[in-house]
């Protein structure tokens, strides 16, 4: 039995946790007085980043996509399951370019696209 929309909720609680986790460790504050508790920061962020990829790898497969090969991550997502997660991710690696994943849709373009559909 899967329970998607438990799945999801778990993984978003998890983001929220990590995003709540990166403003309280506020890297961007910490590089100008501790640059060794920035690292580790943005080190522990990253590793939250990869678990969310994993975690939502079935539901937006192509978004994690993106964000794996972001991370400096190589291989299928999905071939690799947790186990790829769950090594460390390694140290200098140069992040991928990132770019807007869920581009915000404007009410006009969501309400020409419910237009659409009741034309169906």
């Amino acid at each position: 039995a899967f329970e998607v929309r438990g799945a999801l909720e778990e993984a978003f609680e998890a983001g929220q946790i990590g995003n709540r986790y990166f403003d309280e460790s506020a890297p961007f504050r910490s590089r100008k007085t501790d640059m060794e508790r920035c690292g580790v920061s943005i080190a522990v962020s990253l590793q939250i980043l990869c678990r969310l990829a994993i975690m939502l790898a079935p539901v937006v497969p192509f978004a994690v996509e993106k964000l794996w090969s972001w991370l400096g991550l190589e291989g299928d997502i999905a071939a690799g399951g947790w186990e790829s997660g769950l090594a460390p991710l390694p140290a200098g690696r140069e992040l991928g370019r990132q770019e807007i994943l869920f581009p915000r849709l404007e009410d006009e373009v969501i309400q020409a696209e419910v237009e659409k559909l009741k034309g169906s």
